[in-house]
């Protein structure tokens, strides 16, 4: 008789937070990667730069950003690139609230992916066999030198951009990680502890990170 075993989550493993997976969903993911994007961009990006970096159908990168345009989220100039005429998309103050509120409510949904997922997994560089031969297939579909050197200027400020998030991400360790001992030395030097002071520190932490 085969044996039924039974695993367990490790107790230092939270649940993960409910998905509520749909259309409104993806729909919102994509807005939060795009206007995410877009405001780490101070001379604007292109929609062309969105669908390279994110290797998304042109369709469904346009479509976005027409309706980011109507809803108020992004602005667009129309500028003249290599003599092609193309729109620079820029967020908008609106547009900063609302990513500001989409950062806020995915933050907890998707953290727990990268607290098991190790850094060296994250970000697909350019060392991975399976990036390199992606990279070369790309290569393959361009003709011309001008697109050639299109594509990499376009590699290069997808790292870049990326460095920009992981000097982000580290300050914002470092800051919880000061947080964390501030609070570990407070509640050492209560002299009455009590779980509600020990939850009042830990509050204010909360509001200062």
């Amino acid at each position: 008789m085969p044996r039924h075993h039974s695993f367990h989550r490790p107790h230092h493993f939270p649940p993960p937070p409910r998905m509520p997976f749909g259309r409104e969903m993806i729909k919102e993911l994509r807005e939060l990667v795009f206007l995410w994007t877009i405001a780490e961009e101070s001379e604007g990006i292109t929609g062309y730069d969105l669908q390279k970096n994110y290797q998304a159908k042109q369709t469904n990168v346009y479509r976005t950003l027409n309706e980011m345009t109507e809803a108020g989220y992004i602005t667009f100039k129309e500028t003249t690139v290599k003599g092609r005429a193309q729109k620079l998309y820029s967020i908008s103050p609106k547009g900063q609230k609302y990513l500001n509120y989409l950062r806020r409510k995915w933050t907890t949904r998707i953290s727990f992916l990268t607290d098991v997922v190790p850094p060296e997994g994250r970000f697909f560089p350019p060392r991975q066999k399976h990036r390199q031969k992606h990279i070369l297939h790309e290569i393959d579909q361009l003709e011309t030198q001008d697109q050639l050197l299109d594509y990499l200027d376009t590699l290069h400020k997808h790292y870049q951009r990326r460095i920009k998030r992981l000097e982000k991400h580290s300050q914002n360790i470092q800051k919880i990680m000061q947080e964390l001992e501030n609070v570990i030395g407070e509640i050492t030097q209560l002299s009455d502890f009590s779980q509600e002071k020990a939850k009042t520190i830990i509050k204010k932490m909360f509001e200062n990170i």
